[in-house]
């Protein structure tokens, strides 16, 4: 069972994601996105698995010049983005706070 946590707070949306970032969290994400939305922060610590769908909402999300934050991201995301050629189009802000 994927246990994503989505809170508002203000302008932004802080999602904890859980096992995956698919399609279906991807939906759910846009789901909770009102017109005041301008900000998520997602936190990774939890998830090792992403598709193309999350890259794809990621990237256009930011690229749309809202604000992505996100925490603990894995190293398949820099794989898969340096795989694509955006690793010098898109300016990824995130930081790590584990080992």
């Amino acid at each position: 069972m994927n246990t994503t946590k989505i809170h508002k707070n203000n302008t932004a949306l802080e999602i904890a994601l859980s096992k995956s970032f698919n399609l279906h969290i991807k939906e759910v994400i846009e789901s909770r996105i009102s017109s005041e939305i301008d900000t998520i922060h997602m936190d990774f610590t939890n998830c090792h698995i992403l598709d193309s769908e999350a890259v794809i909402f990621m990237y256009k999300w930011q690229k749309a010049g809202n604000k992505l934050m996100l925490q603990n991201p894995p190293e398949i995301l820099f794989n898969i983005i340096t795989i694509l050629e955006l690793d010098e189009d898109w300016n990824l802000h995130y930081i790590k706070s584990k080992e």
